[in-house]
């Protein structure tokens, strides 16, 4: 048990309302999704639920395995019993009652949440959704219901004292809506987060963003994000995927880390345009770096990879993308970073010098942090401009002219974002300053036409692409 006993305060309160109480009947508890009507709620508050005793205007859609519950004067939702030491595979919804945002000129959700075991040193787990969803046709089964994502990021705690705040403006598309519906979905499946909740409000007005040089992390709209139906498109590592003839590769392994990395593979150019992935202090290790050459992608298909290994011979050497010095806690992962399709031609100089000093940097910024902390990398080649690209090997393989990293960092306070833009040149450039080669996300997606993290809500996106002070990164 994560807690022993109710504060005789927190005992009190309950009683309190329990004795206030009118009926316990089901006819007094509010059907999901029910029409209400909401006097004052256009200068005021549209639900205003505490969550200490019960759901009061929310009700509980169970898909499967456990319910929310109310427990220690919240609303949590979790598929692990601690007196079983079991976990369930679980689906459930805590739905809002019809909100009537006819007269609304904007509306904003928050709440207090506790987020824990969420991830395993950094990594999260499979088949764990935290999601904070609204919709304005509500279908009466929370499954089939078409609903919107404005979760944002939810911040894992480290301990079931410290609350955090979470806030989202309603998106403008349902300002003015009469039949508005917000949950809260839970979902796990062989590993269980726990998800407590209190103090929610939903209320006429909008939030404003603290200026600070770490972007607080808070549920927003957001209109560039990946729709692929590859699910782990959705993840923060992933940049906007490229429309046209390219191919989504999700690199995983057999054992508990699950994604290893990703690649966008151009078919037309035969060529990677990005490899992305996350880092955390967890996933460093000691295993042997693999030997055994560098493997065609089992995940391409004969005809959508170039008839042959062309960097032999061609003056350029195996530059990683996902770095095998990355990879280093599985055999497995690591002999995934050596697929052709995570290699693009780098001179030597260029490959063991500059670009290998700036693969240690990152790594270094992820060794010195708390294992609640990520990094999402994004890195690549240029290969879409002509006047980006240096040559072809045989007038086949592309040669990039630039390379560039791209670096997201997610702490329990908040984001801060970073690039890297360095020519392809045949010199050791190792001893120059990598502050001289730092540039904002914004500066490199104009350079590459990359819309990078655009997972993020696009409050945050816009804050923290614009920034890239040398002052919040060690150096």
């Amino acid at each position: 048990m994560k807690k022993y006993c109710y504060s005789l305060l927190g005992l009190l309160v309950v009683i309190a309302m329990a004795s206030c109480s009118s009926s316990n009947n089901e006819e007094d508890i509010p059907q999901p999704g029910g029409e209400t009507d909401t006097p004052g709620g256009e200068n005021g508050e549209y639900i205003n639920e505490t969550f200490v005793a019960t759901f009061g205007s929310f009700s509980v859609e169970k898909v499967k395995g456990t319910p929310w519950v109310i427990d220690y004067s919240s609303a949590k939702a979790t598929g692990y019993d601690s007196d079983t030491k079991v976990t369930t595979a679980s689906d459930c919804y805590l739905v809002s009652k019809a909100i009537n945002l006819s007269k609304s000129s904007g509306a904003y959700l928050q709440f207090q949440y506790i987020l824990r075991h969420y991830t395993s040193y950094g990594a999260p787990y499979a088949d764990l959704a935290n999601r904070v969803l609204v919709t304005d046709n509500y279908s009466g089964n929370p499954s089939t219901t078409k609903w919107t994502d404005i979760s944002g990021t939810l911040e894992e705690g480290s301990n079931w004292d410290t609350w955090y705040d979470y806030g989202v403006n309603i998106p403008k598309e349902f300002i003015g809506k009469n039949k508005v519906v917000v949950a809260l979905h839970y979902q796990c499946g062989e590993k269980s987060a726990t998800w407590e909740v209190r103090h929610l409000l939903l209320k006429e007005g909008n939030l404003t963003k603290a200026s600070n040089g770490l972007v607080q992390g808070a549920g927003t709209a957001n209109a560039n994000k990946n729709t692929s139906d590859v699910k782990e498109a959705s993840r923060l590592e992933f940049p906007r995927l490229k429309e046209g003839n390219n191919k989504l590769i999700v690199h995983k392994t057999s054992d508990s880390y699950g994604v290893n990395y990703s690649v966008e593979w151009d078919k037309d150019k035969m060529s990677q345009r990005w490899s992305c992935y996350q880092l955390y202090r967890g996933f460093g290790g000691n295993i042997s770096r693999y030997d055994g050459g560098y493997p065609f992608d089992p995940e391409l298909a004969a005809d959508e990879y170039l008839d042959r290994e062309y960097f032999k011979g061609s003056g350029f050497g195996h530059g990683h993308i996902c770095p095998s010095a990355d990879r280093l806690y599985s055999k497995e992962a690591n002999k995934q970073t050596f697929y052709l399709t995570n290699l693009q031609p780098q001179y030597n100089k260029f490959n063991a010098g500059l670009w290998n000093k700036m693969e240690e940097r990152v790594r270094r910024w992820i060794a010195l942090s708390p294992v609640t902390d990520t990094l999402f990398v994004c890195k690549g080649g240029t290969i879409d401009s002509e006047d980006n690209i240096l040559t072809r090997i045989s007038n086949t393989l592309i040669v990039p002219k630039y390379f560039y990293m791209a670096m997201l960092y997610k702490t329990t306070e908040g984001y801060k974002a970073i690039a890297f833009w360095a020519e392809n040149l045949n010199a050791d450039n190792s001893n120059d300053n990598l502050r001289d080669y730092a540039i904002t996300i914004d500066d490199l997606e104009k350079r590459t036409g990359i819309d990078f993290f655009c997972n993020l809500p696009d409050e945050v996106e816009e804050k923290v692409e614009s920034q890239a002070s040398a002052g919040y990164w060690t150096w």
